[in-house]
C-alpha cells in the first residue's frame, strides 16, 4: 500500500501592522515628574525624596524613621491628605500600600535599592485602579546585575565660594536644593574615577565576601602594604596570646585575642577568645567573642560580645547559595546547641530561644533588646 505525503510549501514572509490607537483623554490628563535619581542616591528615606516632588504631601507626627506605619499616608495635590493616604505607591508596578488603611512602610523602601522614581499626577484613579486616586509613586528597583562597573561613591568636593553661595538659600535636600542649581546655573561639575579598591558591603553575604577576600594570598585590599597605610582608630590591647596546641592557618588576628584552639581562613576581631578543642572555619568573629571548648563555628559572622558554649555548633555547610549564619551581639549559645545554617540568632537570644537545643537551619530568633547588655 502506498500513501501519499504532503509537501510543505514554501510562502513569503508575511507582516502584519496596526496603526497606534489614538492618546485617550484620560491619558493625556495625567502628568509624570522624574525625580532626581540623584536625589535617591544622597537621601536616607524614598518619602524625603517624594516631598520634594510638587503636589506631594506627606502625613505624619515624627520620622518615618520611628513613625507607627499608620500615621505615614501619602498624598498628591493637596487631596484628603491623611494617615491613610490616598496615593498608590507600587514597587516595579507592584502595590506596598498596605490593604487595609493603605498606609505605607516606608523603611522597607530604601534609596539605595531604587534606579528611579516618578509621581504620576492625574485626576482620580484612572487605569491605575481605586487605590491611586490622587495619583501613582512609581518605584523602580535596582536590578540584581548590571552591565555597568561604575557606582557613585557620594564623595562629593565643592568649591568653597560656589558652596557658600548655594547653603545661602534654604537648603532640605543636597541633590535638588545644592547639586541641580549648580548644574543648571552653568558651574563646572567634574566627577573623577576611582581605580583603587571599592566593594559594597550593604548586604550580610557582600560583607562576609568582603572580610574573606582579605584572607586570600593577593587580596584586593592589601591590609599590611606599607606603601599605603591604613590610618585608623587602633584598640589599645595587648599582642595576641597564641597558647599551646593552637593552630591558625589563612586567618588574622587582631590585638588582644587569646587562640588555644584551631583557626582556618577566619578574621577575629580584637579580644576574642577561642579555648582549647575549640574550630573557627571560614568565619569573622567581632570584638570579646567568647568561644568555648570544643565548640565549632562555620562559615558565620559573630557579633560582639556573643558566646558561643562549650560543645556548641554553630553554622555549617551550605555553600555560597546559603547566607552565612548570623549570631547577633550579646547572644548566647547555650552548651551541646546548635545553631543551622543561614539560621539567625537575634541580639541578646539565650538559652530561651532553644527549641530542642536548636535553631533550625534558616530560621530567625527575634532580637531580645532587654537582654542586650554587657
Amino acid at each position: 500500500m502506498m500513501m501519499a505525503v504532503d509537501v510543505p510549501v514554501a510562502v513569503d514572509t508575511v507582516v502584519v501592522s496596526a496603526a497606534r490607537l489614538p492618546t485617550s483623554p484620560a491619558d493625556a490628563a495625567f502628568s509624570i515628574v522624574t525625580l532626581d535619581p540623584l536625589a535617591l542616591q544622597t537621601n536616607s528615606r524614598v518619602d524625603d525624596v517624594i516631598k520634594t516632588s510638587p503636589g506631594a504631601s506627606l502625613f505624619r507626627r515624627g520620622s518615618s524613621a520611628g513613625a507607627n506605619p499608620t500615621t505615614q499616608g501619602v498624598s498628591l495635590r493637596s487631596i484628603a491628605p491623611s494617615g491613610a493616604g490616598r496615593a498608590l505607591v507600587t514597587l516595579d508596578g507592584v502595590p506596598q500600600n498596605d490593604p487595609f488603611g493603605n498606609w505605607v512602610i516606608w523603611t522597607s523602601l530604601t534609596p539605595e535599592a531604587l534606579q528611579g522614581a516618578s509621581v504620576v499626577r492625574g485626576a482620580g484613579a484612572g487605569a491605575y485602579g481605586a487605590g491611586a486616586l490622587t495619583g501613582v509613586v512609581a518605584l523602580d528597583e535596582k536590578p540584581s546585575s548590571s552591565e555597568s562597573q561604575i557606582a557613585s561613591m557620594g564623595i562629593l568636593l565643592f568649591d568653597t565660594p560656589a558652596l557658600e553661595a548655594a547653603l545661602a538659600r534654604p537648603v532640605v535636600d543636597l541633590a535638588a536644593d545644592v547639586l541641580s542649581p549648580l548644574l543648571e546655573a552653568g558651574i563646572p561639575v567634574h566627577a573623577h574615577r576611582f581605580d583603587g579598591y571599592w566593594e559594597d558591603v550593604g548586604t550580610l553575604h557582600s560583607y562576609y565576601r568582603a572580610n574573606m577576600d582579605l584572607l586570600r594570598p593577593e587580596p584586593s585590599l592589601q591590609l599590611d602594604d606599607p606603601a599605603w597605610p591604613i590610618l585608623s582608630r587602633d584598640e589599645e590591647r595587648p599582642p595576641v596570646r597564641i597558647l599551646p596546641g593552637a593552630r591558625l592557618e589563612e586567618s588574622l588576628a587582631a590585638n588582644g585575642c587569646r587562640v588555644a584552639g584551631h583557626i582556618r581562613r577566619s578574621i577575629l576581631f580584637p579580644g576574642v577568645i577561642v579555648e582549647e578543642g575549640a574550630e573557627v572555619v571560614d568565619s569573622v568573629l567581632m570584638q570579646d567573642v567568647h568561644v568555648e571548648a570544643g565548640a565549632r563555628i562555620e562559615r558565620a559572622i559573630v557579633d560582639k560580645l556573643a558566646r558561643v558554649g562549650r560543645g556548641a555548633l554553630v553554622g555549617g555547610g551550605g555553600g555560597e547559595a546559603v547566607e552565612p549564619t548570623l549570631v547577633g551581639k550579646y547572644a548566647v549559645t547555650p552548651a551541646g546547641a546548635r545553631v543551622g545554617a543561614g539560621a539567625v540568632l537575634g541580639i541578646g537570644a539565650g538559652a530561651d530561644d532553644f527549641k530542642g537545643a536548636e535553631v533550625p537551619a534558616g530560621e530567625r530568633v527575634r532580637d531580645r533588646l532587654e537582654k542586650a547588655t554587657p
